[in-house]
């Protein structure tokens, strides 16, 4: 997590067919809205008092940029999110949910904002939901002051349709009041789970059924008369990421899994959902991981034709800005990178495999694996009705061995690896049993692409449950940037205007360089002539 991670941000938003100089009530005259695949940019400065959001239609090459007025509140953008409408699960709002804020001075004032009609000259404007009192005087957060958001997500946690934000938060440096043993805070920072209530319509429309404010116009959740939203604290622990899993569902709860950055460790959160949602169950399940970082949901045993069964876990929000595993499929592990500060002394950091060592100071983890440096884990989900409240989540070192590149430019709260990501080498998932596994270096200054290795179920490391065949994975390819590489995007749609040759249907690889304000694109491939392709090739 450095003070110049930059991120790539692969989401769906509402395009409309001109994007020139009309204003709101003029946007259905320019035409129907259409759902676009987009990719947002963000970046930040260490000094400059702005952030940097940008977006590009790969499919025509327009690039857009958010005006002066948003750039200069969002000073530091984090996560970029879609906005779903609130009579729709596909159906999206022609707007962004925004996350700001770091652990620097000046940029440690973040907060969550909502940006309508991104990229319009006239009509563009952004609303915070995290302030502390609304138009009327009424102070709704007294206590939202130097927190700052990385990741928040929009569901439904009071029951009745009102798809509200769970966020997680963190403050630094660390306040009185933390407790170590629990992981509510650590020494060097603090964090929070938080619950943002969409508010409710003041009444509805008897003939049309149209939501109302009090005043009679048409009810607008995102206005600056509704915000910001009601913050209520759900627990505490929680800094940085999160993926939002439904281990039981046979009962009326969600569990939130939960990386500490700041806490070093991986916690579970089960949030019950109601009138009153609230944590009724809390565990850690590794106090041993170091700075967690990622925490993603993914399918490495191939469960996709699995028939549905309660018993099997199932994604509520994979925890990633590439949501391979969609709400309600079925999933196997948790990813979590181990975002360390180990330098490469002049070495080029190179991860490893659970099983080696390069032979600089490696540690041992309380289950007997050494790792060097950052590390990328994989815990499997106990087997079993209410298991995973009891028993050990089998915890896998899938690669080690990631350094720090040193350079003048990160040396605020320097690591590597950082974000995890699951994705397939084509748009046809179906012809794939488990994914590839996207990793970008941060501070290591490269990206990196893990392949899955097939074990026999008749070798003795299995036989024995030595390892978890499905955790085991390869290096496929480094990706060597010389620049902090903050975050992956990973798209289908051709790029706009390439002068290489690309295949339709495989995925492409934005890799953002920050110090060499790029962007970098790679097109996967059948590997072999697209005369001879056929239907066997593996992708890699």
């Amino acid at each position: 997590m450095t003070d110049n991670d930059s991120g790539v941000f692969w989401k769906s938003w509402k395009l409309r067919s001109d994007l020139s100089s009309q204003i709101d009530a003029n946007l259905k005259a320019q035409g129907e809205t259409e759902d676009k695949e987009r990719l947002w940019m963000t970046g930040f400065h260490l000094t400059k008092q702005r952030g940097e959001l940008h977006s590009l239609n790969v499919e025509n090459g327009e690039l857009v940029s958010l005006n002066d007025r948003t750039s200069k509140a969002i000073k530091w953008p984090n996560e970029v999110a879609s906005i779903p409408t609130q009579s729709s699960e596909t159906s999206l709002e022609d707007a962004l949910l925004v996350t700001d804020g770091f652990l620097v001075p000046g940029k440690d004032k973040g907060g969550l904002y909502v940006v309508r009609n991104p990229g319009n000259a006239v009509s563009e404007w952004r609303v915070s939901l995290t302030g502390i009192t609304n138009l009327r005087g009424e102070t709704l957060n007294a206590d939202e002051n130097n927190w700052f958001y990385h990741r928040a997500i929009f569901m439904d946690l009071t029951g009745d349709g009102r798809k509200s934000i769970l966020a997680a938060r963190a403050k630094f440096p660390l306040l009185q009041g933390g407790n170590e043993d629990d992981g509510s805070a650590s020494k060097g920072g603090k964090g929070e789970l938080v619950w943002l209530e969409r508010p409710r319509p003041h009444s509805y429309d008897g003939e049309s059924g149209t939501p109302l404010d009090k005043d009679g116009t048409v009810f607008d959740p995102f206005s600056a008369k509704n915000t910001p939203w009601k913050l209520r604290v759900l627990d505490e622990g929680p800094d940085v990421t999160f993926s939002v899993a439904d281990l039981d569902g046979e009962d009326d709860t969600v569990e939130i899994i939960a990386s500490q950055f700041f806490g070093k460790r991986l916690t579970l959160h089960s949030l019950q959902i109601g009138v009153d949602p609230k944590i009724v169950f809390r565990r850690v399940i590794d106090h041993g991981c170091g700075s967690a970082f990622s925490s993603v949901l993914a399918d490495l045993d191939g469960l996709a034709d699995v028939r549905r069964s309660d018993l099997l876990p199932r994604v509520v929000d994979n925890g990633s800005t590439v949501a391979t595993s969609k709400e309600g499929d079925a999933f196997s592990h948790v990813l979590v990178t181990s975002h360390e500060c180990s330098y490469a002394d002049g070495v080029e950091g190179k991860p490893k495999s659970d099983d080696s060592n390069n032979g600089a100071e490696p540690r041992q983890l309380y289950d007997g694996y050494e790792i060097d440096g950052g590390s990328l884990f994989a815990y499997r989900i106990p087997k079993g009705r209410g298991n995973w409240k009891s028993q050990p989540w089998r915890r896998s070192v899938v690669a080690t061995g990631f350094k720090v590149q040193g350079q003048l430019g990160n040396m605020i709260s320097p690591g590597a690896p950082g974000f995890a990501y699951t994705f397939f080498p084509t748009l046809d998932t179906t012809r794939w049993r488990r994914p590839l596994i996207g990793l970008a270096g941060d501070c290591a200054q490269s990206a990196y692409i893990l392949k899955p290795v097939e074990v026999p179920d008749d070798s003795r490391d299995v036989i024995e449950e030595v390892i978890d065949k499905s955790a085991k994975y390869n290096l496929m390819c480094e990706i060597k940037c010389e620049a902090t590489v903050g975050s992956l995007a990973v798209g289908y749609e051709d790029l706009h205007a390439s002068e290489a040759d690309q295949q339709s249907g495989y995925a492409k690889i934005y890799v953002p360089c920050f110090e060499k304000d790029k962007v970098l694109v790679f097109s996967m491939g059948s590997g072999v002539d697209y005369e001879d392709n056929d239907d066997e090739d593996d992708g890699w």
